[in-house]
């Protein structure tokens, strides 16, 4: 709710939300001191119970035989109960441990057991991490691939079938949800196709990434910024011996980002800051496109890699990646038509089916509504 503030602020919708944060703030306060309290309560309540029990049964023992036996019954009554108690307060705080930390273990378990199925992939030796990537062809096949998340009827990706020839460059369009960046996850690897099948240079998507580290790159539209300097972000997992000053300054003046970094004191050692505080979106996603390209990698895969990006530098951008075409497989998901016009293929998909493929002009002319986006873009 706080990474809201604007929203709610420019709203006029303060009030609720700080209703909101206060309601869970109340919620949270009344289980920790619920959890806090109950084991004292629970200390004191059976404590109190073994006293008064002990003298209620020395009491009968006095009324009903002597004083003698109400003694003997009290001092076995209570060294009984001291011994018992701590036992009993032992199992009623472990319970109530149990009972308060349910909710998050279901979560964990639920997680765990959804990922035994997954292969873990084997890490390659730092000393093989290269940027020639020999024998690497930026392939990707992909046949009757379909894909539903847990908990959904209907499929994201359904049946789709397509093959990307090394050096071309593919565009993925379509409404949200249509299942543009599922596809991307599946060509990536990352979620494997309960039906159909995907390879990348003949092999599955995490088998060839760990053949070929950095052969393969992928660009997010919210890329993630570690703390550390620029230098270590865009060489981010690698060893920093490939980290030169020539390597990232080459880097960054493909994502037109040179300039910027130029003006800082310390350069590319500069801190960027927690969470890339010190960058704006659209050097956040320039940052993200140097960090891509630092490996020379044969495939890029950009998701809305260019959305905050203003036209003129998005040109820039895109005229760098369009530079790359034949020597790198270039997969683009994008929203702004005009990027993808000069693309080799272009996927229309709609509801996780692929409607069309094709040219721009070809894609146009098999979808309507594709062509009336193209027509008030003036494209």
């Amino acid at each position: 709710m706080l990474s809201s503030y604007r929203e709610s602020l420019v709203r006029n919708r303060r009030a609720y939300y700080a209703k909101e944060i206060g309601d869970l703030r109340y919620k949270l306060a009344h289980a920790q001191a619920e959890i806090a309290f109950m084991p004292n309560v629970s200390k004191y309540v059976l404590e109190t119970s073994v006293v008064l029990g002990a003298l209620l049964l020395s009491a009968a023992q006095f009324l009903l035989q002597d004083a003698g036996h109400a003694v003997g019954t009290l001092a076995i009554f209570l060294a009984a109960g001291t011994r018992i108690a701590p036992a009993i307060l032992r199992v009623q705080q472990g319970m109530l441990a149990i009972r308060s930390s349910a909710g998050a273990s279901k979560v964990t378990l639920d997680l765990a057991e959804s990922l035994q199925h997954i292969e873990v992939p084997k890490l390659a030796k730092e000393d093989s991490l290269e940027t020639e990537h020999r024998g690497f062809n930026a392939t990707i096949t992909l046949s009757d691939a379909t894909f539903t998340y847990p908990g959904k009827a209907e499929p994201a990706v359904r049946d789709v079938s397509l093959e990307i020839t090394n050096g071309a460059f593919v565009a993925f369009v379509g409404p949200s949800g249509a299942g543009k960046t599922t596809i991307v996850d599946i060509l990536l690897g990352i979620l494997p196709p309960a039906k159909g099948s995907v390879t990348i240079s003949g092999l599955p998507p995490m088998e060839a990434i760990t053949t070929w580290p950095g052969a393969v790159a992928y660009v997010p539209q919210d890329v993630a910024i570690a703390s550390g300097t620029f230098r270590e972000n865009i060489a981010l997992g690698f060893p920093p011996a490939f980290a030169t000053d020539e390597s990232i300054w080459e880097t960054l003046r493909v994502a037109h980002l040179d300039d910027f970094v130029r003006e800082l004191e310390k350069g590319i050692d500069t801190e960027v800051g927690e969470r890339g505080a010190r960058v704006s979106g659209g050097q956040r996603q320039r940052l993200g496109i140097a960090r891509a390209l630092f490996t020379k990698p044969k495939l890029l895969v950009l998701d809305e890699a260019t959305s905050a990006l203003d036209a003129e530098t998005e040109a820039n951008v895109a005229a760098a990646i369009q530079s790359l075409r034949g020597s790198t497989t270039v997969v683009m998901i994008a929203h702004r038509l005009a990027t993808v016009r000069s693309a080799d293929l272009v996927v229309y998909l709609d509801q996780g089916r692929a409607l069309a493929m094709g040219t721009f002009e070809e894609v146009r002319a098999q979808v309507p509504d594709f062509d009336h986006q193209a027509n008030l873009l003036g494209l």
